[in-house]
């Protein structure tokens, strides 16, 4: 992917596009990495530098450069108002008016919600993953059970011994 990754950087060159790479096992990218929540490698982020959402799409050329002609230009934002129309610019236009402490007040809210919808997502899929394993166990016994009560590996192996011995299974069925 990576060669992929650079021949995009390479197509796309324009001066409203940056394509870049952090290495985030580099002690020196710890906290970028951090604050753009990076838990695995390779991870795809696009967006204005202080809002990025993460890359969902195929990891080819074809796909990255698709996604690259329609998604990175510029789009309204704080520092593009003059793309900013309608609604849109209604909105952003009420956060201008609007204190550095009242914005954070905002921001910590989401996250907090953010945070809580985290942990409830975590909560039930370690009770998911308890079932699974439950689901697992029981499964495996029953296999078990049943192999043991059919004599199962006892006919398995009498079955290679006739076999070994040339005798040919009925109605025209093979061995297992």
């Amino acid at each position: 992917m990576a060669a992929d990754w650079e021949k995009l950087a390479t197509a796309l060159n324009n001066p409203t596009t940056l394509i870049a790479e952090v290495d985030c096992t580099e002690e020196v990218n710890t906290n970028i990495c951090a604050e753009n929540e990076v838990e695995g490698f390779p991870t795809l982020k696009y967006g204005p530098p202080s809002s990025l959402e993460n890359y969902e799409g195929g990891r080819d050329y074809e796909s990255l450069e698709a996604f690259a002609q329609e998604n990175l230009k510029p789009t309204c934002s704080a520092f593009n108002l003059d793309l900013c129309e309608g609604e849109e610019l209604v909105k952003i236009e009420s956060y201008f008016a609007m204190s550095v402490e009242d914005l954070m007040v905002v921001v910590d809210a989401v996250d907090e919600i953010v945070a809580k919808a985290d942990e409830e997502f975590e909560k039930g899929l370690e009770a998911l993953q308890e079932k699974y394993m439950a689901m697992m166990e029981e499964h495996e016994k029953n296999l078990e059970a049943a192999k043991a009560k059919a004599g199962y590996k006892m006919i398995k192996n009498v079955m290679a011994f006739k076999k070994s011995q040339g005798e040919v299974a009925s109605e025209g069925k093979e061995e297992l």
